[in-house]
């Protein structure tokens, strides 16, 4: 094996290894949520759960849950529980799925005189929430 010869004085001349190829960094793009109601009635909710359309426009688990303010929960005898449903599901990009939110059974004990129930549905898909409040009435 033999060293190259360098002239005294220089220094030995080092391979060219390129500067490493460094991607632009691109900023994860928040999905696009959608859900769609039809028109339930406080009955028909108790009975079956509520039914709704939830769609996105990324790929990913989608969490769904109904929820009640802490006033309404303390009238209810709920105590800290402010869910009294919750649905979980894997959207496909670009596509829809129906998923039904049933009642938790104390809840739907404890709501069964109510003639209205006020309510915020709460979606949510990785870090992005979207929250539609709506009014179930007999």
């Amino acid at each position: 094996v033999s060293a190259p010869v360098v002239p005294a004085g220089e220094q030995p001349a080092s391979p060219q290894i390129p500067p490493p190829i460094v991607a632009p960094l691109v900023a994860p793009v928040a999905p696009r949520l959608t859900l769609r109601l039809a028109h339930q009635t406080l009955d028909r909710v108790l009975r079956r759960g509520l039914s709704v359309l939830a769609s996105s426009d990324q790929e990913g688990p989608v969490k769904l849950e109904l929820r009640i303010t802490r006033r309404l929960a303390r009238s209810l005898h709920l105590g800290r529980k402010l869910t009294i449903a919750r649905a979980t599901r894997t959207l496909g990009a670009g596509t829809t799925a129906r998923l039904v939110l049933r009642l938790s059974r104390a809840a739907r004990s404890r709501i069964a005189g109510r003639s209205r129930l006020p309510l915020r549905l709460r979606m949510t898909f990785g870090t992005t929430m979207l929250e539609q409040r709506l009014t179930l009435r007999r």
